[in-house]
């Protein structure tokens, strides 16, 4: 059994989805289906930054992992993904955290974890298909180009630390279905096809599918949930 901790802010907790029923949890139901035995953990807490992820993603995933890692390195694995809401304004404040503490933050966290146990790196998801600002009612309001800049900026610290690292913002911003599920979500409202898509993404990432000893060209279509959600294809490097 590979046991696996899923470390973030918001877009790992659920994006307003009960987190039984987000991506994560999706994954590692698949993979289970597929006859590979699993068990997940959502560590990730709405709203956090990297800032706070540095100071708890240890704490939290040593007691989680460590039967597993004492077994078998390969038992164990670390999924993060974080980075909007360090790019988010709140309440008027500027910026949550700068960009180069941002970078800095997420380079310690990676190289700590790669160290320590067998990590992937999600990049953040596009926000430019909306408006330039994009404000919710929980008085988070998340500059669109910030999200490119940061998704462009961790390719470069995955490609240094040589950890594999899916860039949702590629593969994802040209995506129709992704732009509307995004101006739900934007409005408040649960958007599971973002989770769909998601997930998606992750069961058919080539680093994802070598930690289950398949081929990620293997990944069938995945049942959704949103009513006439189709399932996507993926053309050209992104998902369409």
């Amino acid at each position: 059994m590979r046991t696996v901790c899923f470390v973030g802010d918001s877009m790992v907790r659920g994006w307003d989805m009960p987190a039984e029923d987000a991506w994560p949890a999706r994954v590692i139901a698949a993979e289970t289906r597929r006859g590979h035995p699993a068990e997940g953990f959502n560590l990730g807490i709405a709203k956090d930054t990297t800032r706070a992820i540095g100071r708890r993603w240890q704490h939290e995933a040593v007691g989680r992992l460590a039967s597993a890692l004492a077994a078998h390195r390969a038992r164990a694995g670390l999924v993060f993904a974080f980075g909007l809401d360090d790019m988010a304004d709140f309440g008027g404040d500027g910026i949550r955290v700068a960009l180069p503490d941002a970078l800095d933050q997420a380079e310690q966290i990676i190289a700590a974890a790669t160290a320590w146990a067998p990590t992937l790196w999600i990049g953040p998801p596009p926000l430019a298909c909306l408006p330039r600002i994009i404000g919710r009612p929980d008085g988070l309001v998340y500059p669109a180009e910030r999200s490119e800049a940061l998704a462009g900026a961790y390719r470069g610290i995955a490609r240094r630390l040589g950890v594999p690292f899916l860039d949702l913002h590629g593969l994802l911003r040209a995506s129709p279905h992704w732009r509307r599920a995004m101006a739900r979500w934007q409005a408040g409202r649960p958007a599971p096809e973002l989770h769909d898509m998601v997930t998606q993404a992750v069961l058919g990432w080539e680093a994802w599918s070598a930690w289950w000893g398949r081929s990620a060209t293997a990944a069938p279509p995945i049942r959704t949930v949103a009513a006439g959600f189709r399932p996507l294809r993926v053309e050209a490097g992104r998902l369409v």
